[in-house]
Order: structure tokens, then sequence, then C-alpha cells
């Protein structure tokens, strides 16, 4: 009897040590559970940052300049063997826009970062330009929604053949966001660094952002498009187009003079979008189009998304000898007709007849140091125009209202009383060691009215109104120059007969009021 009281009483305590420790297993269970949610969510809330398959974690911490508070994020960065801390994300904690180092994304896609912009020897922080592979270059500004990029068309191999314009090109892109110069260092908006890298940039989540570089697209998607037994383009330019889905292909063709016939082909549906019946075609990435030829002809056409499916536009039609960007943002364009070029606007319409040998200057190279990069265009609307020998300009409004373009064109310096052989100074250096070349005088120079220093069929320098064409000096100088000194501008003229250089301002006041002063 006993016994089986007693037998009663440990299958009792059994059932209990049982039930609590099932009890407290679960009660562990529970909160290891909501520990690992806590986790989970903490987790999902830290930014990562995916380059090319290659997850970057980042760790962030609050740091205040300009009178702003922003989270500061750096990765563990690892080359070489060698593991360095470097940042990466900068979020302005006011608006939430993310901004990414210029310095730290080009380290670790494998470019070039050098202080200062393009083309110009400075050791300026606020300023840098990444250098790619292929002789890309891209510059980059403090305070600054715009950047621009030096284009070399062709590729490694110098071959060019899908193209008509052999020489580097200038593109200049506009963002809604600028550039931050936070702590000595520069961070470009996402949309900026996609086209200034060539790279596709997806955001999966609030905390979590993809990035996918030229080459890695190249890699990836040269396979699919060989897979349907087309030839990927290997010309630098075209390539970039991969960035918007879309790919320039070719197919042998015994009847084309290059021995192939192009076309494009969409990446995201995996089909063609035109036919394979181009002769060139040519990407121009600053207005996301593409000139084409056939039969010797050129014309413009664009890509449009319509709901899965990508259409192609003539912009315009295939009537011209060549056609080449002027101003990508106003849509002018440079046409050749009959062995003369003029100018027409994206709708076709005529904005200089093609009358003329050649359209701007043939180099701006000497006047880069003051942030000339188009040969074609300056102060925003003046074009020059040569015609054997002579110059001339057209001062060009472009204005746009409801998706319609207005032009109001006006001829003022006419080619055929011209006087003028060239524009700029660009011999400045050969004077004096410390002179800029000239080719524009900018309203800040306080001459009262935005100049061009043109060359005389004498040889000798002058200036005039670039709204007007009308001289402001006597074209009698041996060398028109700038000096900058502490961030100030001064600008100089001096002739054979002058043992020191004049104020070009002096020069101006004196030609106004009809007096000499040389």
């Amino acid at each position: 009897m006993n016994t089986n009281v007693e037998e009663e009483n440990n299958s009792e305590k059994t059932k209990k040590i049982l039930k609590i420790s099932i009890l407290i297993t679960s009660i562990i269970s529970v909160f290891v559970l909501i520990l690992l949610i806590i986790f989970m969510y903490e987790e999902s809330k830290t930014l990562k940052v995916v380059i090319d398959d290659v997850q970057y974690k980042v760790s962030e911490q609050e740091i205040q300049a300009d009178g702003k508070v922003y989270l500061l994020g750096s990765i563990n960065y690892v080359k070489d063997n060698k593991s360095e801390t470097k940042n990466l994300v900068l979020t302005d904690v006011q608006d939430g826009n993310l901004y990414f180092s210029i310095e730290t994304l080009a380290a670790i896609q494998g470019y070039t970062y050098t202080r200062g912009e393009s083309l110009k020897v400075t050791q300026d922080l606020s300023k840098c330009h990444i250098t790619f592979p292929n002789g890309e270059d891209v510059s980059f500004s403090a305070g600054s929604n715009e950047f621009f990029k030096v284009v070399d068309p062709t590729d490694s191999s110098g071959n060019n053949s899908e193209l008509q314009n052999e020489e580097s090109q200038y593109e200049t892109y506009t963002s809604s966001l600028e550039v931050k110069f936070v702590n000595d260092e520069l961070y470009a908006p996402a949309e900026m660094i996609e086209k200034g890298f060539n790279n596709i940039i997806v955001q999966d989540s609030k905390y979590q952002f993809r990035f996918y570089s030229l080459k890695y697209l190249i890699e990836t998607c040269n396979k699919q498009i060989s897979s349907k037994g087309y030839t990927p383009s290997t010309v630098y330019k075209n390539q970039r187009a991969l960035t918007e889905g879309i790919a320039v292909v070719s197919k042998t063709n015994s009847s084309s003079q290059s021995g192939a016939s192009y076309g494009l082909y969409s990446i995201n549906n995996n089909s063609n979008i035109t036919d394979m019946n181009f002769d060139t075609i040519e990407f121009l990435q600053d207005i996301n189009k593409f000139i084409v030829s056939s039969g010797g002809k050129y014309g413009i056409i664009e890509v449009k998304q319509e709901g899965n499916s990508y259409l192609a536009n003539e912009v315009i039609s295939l009537d011209y000898d060549s056609i080449s960007v002027l101003d990508a943002q106003k849509g002018l364009y440079i046409i050749k007709k009959l062995d003369k070029y003029g100018v027409i606007l994206d709708d076709g319409t005529t904005i200089i007849p093609a009358e003329y040998t050649s359209i701007g200057i043939k180099d701006v190279s000497p006047y880069q140091e003051q942030g000339i990069t188009n040969p074609y265009i300056f102060f925003d609307k003046c074009i020059p125009v040569e015609r054997d020998g002579r110059y001339g300009m057209f001062v060009v409004d472009i204005k746009e209202e409801n998706g319609h373009k207005e032009a109001s064109v006006s001829n003022t310096l006419n080619v055929a009383n011209s006087n003028c052989i060239g524009f700029g100074c660009s011999n400045a250096e050969s004077a004096y060691s410390s002179g800029e070349n000239v080719l524009i005088i900018p309203e800040e120079a306080g001459l009262g009215f935005k100049g061009l220093v043109v060359k005389s069929a004498m040889g000798k320098y002058g200036v005039m109104s670039a709204e007007t064409g009308a001289m402001q000096t006597t074209a009698i100088y041996d060398y028109i120059y700038s000096v900058t000194r502490d961030e100030t501008t001064t600008y100089y003229a001096i002739n054979a007969s002058q043992s020191e250089p004049m104020l070009l301002k002096d020069v101006v006041n004196a030609y106004a009021s009809g007096t000499t002063n040389n």
C-alpha cells in the first residue's frame, strides 16, 4: 500500500518536473525567438551596400558639418589583403537624402581618383575627377548639381567602326541634388553616381542598395547577347547603353561596307528593339538617344519603354551626310549637307542654314582653365561659324513651353562682312608665364558686357560683344590674357608699342569714349 502511494507521489513529482521543464524550455524558446526577431529587425535597419555581388555592411555614426546633422556610414574595405575603414555613405538627417563617397566607389570599382577637375592641374579638395581604364574621365565639383565627362569613343584597340565620330567628346549632366563636401571628402547623390560611374543602382529597401558597374554589366550581358547569335559592341561609348538595359549589337553582313550591320537589343526582354539594318550606331548617353546611319545618311532615334515593350522612334530623319550633338540640353545638332555645315533643333527646325565650312572653333584646349569644354557654343547661346577662313557668330535663344521649343536666332556677326579669322587668344603664356589664355570675357570681369576675344586678319586681337557682335576695342593687341590671384581674375591687353600691359577694362572704356589708350 505504502509502496503504491510512494510510486504515485514520485510519478506526480516527475510530471511536475516535466511540466516545469517544458514550461522553462518554452519560455527560453520564446525569449530566444524574441531576441532573434529583435536582432533581425535591427539587422534589417542596418544599411547594406552590395557592389557587383560583394556586400558591405555599413556602420553609421552621427556627425555635424556646415551646421547640419549627418549619418556617416563607413565600411571595412579589403584590398591586396589589407583591410581599412573607408567612408561610403552620407545621409542628410533632415531630408533623408543619401550621398555616396566618390573616392571610395572609385577605389572599389577600380577607377582612378584625382583631385581637381579634369584637364586642370590643381589640388583643390572640393573638386575631383575619375578616370576609367578605357579613357573616360568624369569631373565633380562640391556644391554643383552638374558634372561633365570627357569621353574617348573607341574601344581599347582603337576600333570605332560603329561610329561616325572619332574624336573625344564632352558631355554635361544635371542632377536634382548637389555634390556634398563634408570633412574634406566629396559625396554624390545616387542619380549622379549612376550616370557618372555608368552604374545601375537598385534600391531593394530603405536600407539596401545594389550597385552594378559597367564592367559587371558587360561581362554578364555579353553571354546573353552571344547566345542569341549577335556580337555585342566592344566600342566603349556604345557599351554604356547597357546601363539603360539596351545593347548595341551586330551581325555579319557581306553587303555592308564594314562587313557588319547593327541594331539595338533589349537586355531586359531578351529581344530585338530594331532590325539589324543600320551601318553605324552611336549612343548619346547625355540625352539617351542614338545617332544611326544607313546608306550614308544619318539621323537620330530614341528608345522608349511602353509597359514591357521597348519601341524605337525616329527623332530626326536619316537625311544628313553627318549629324553630331552641339548642345544636348538644348536639343541642338550640327548637320552636314553637301560638304557644308549648319545647325538644327531636335524637331528638325533649321537654326543655322547648312552654308558654312565649320561650326564652332577648332580647339578649346587652350581655354580649359576658363572652364570651357564645348567648342560649339559660348555663354550658353553664342555659336561661332566659319566660311572660307572668316568667322561669324549667331546668338540663339531657346525657350520651351508645354513641351514645345521656340528658337530666337540673330546673326550678330555676318561672315560676309567679317574681318575675324578666329576666336580666342591662345598665345598668352608665350608672353607672360603667369598669364592664362583667354577666349571669353565673363560679365564678372566688370566690362559691362559679355565679350569674346577675336583675332583680326592682321593677326592682332580685340574684344567684341557676344550679344551684338560689335567691337568693344580696336583689334591691335598682341596679347589679351588673364591673371588669377587670390581667386580674383584680372584681364589685360598689351601690344608691341607698350612697355607695360594695360587693364582690359581701361582699354574698353577708352574705346567707348573715343580716345586711344595704347
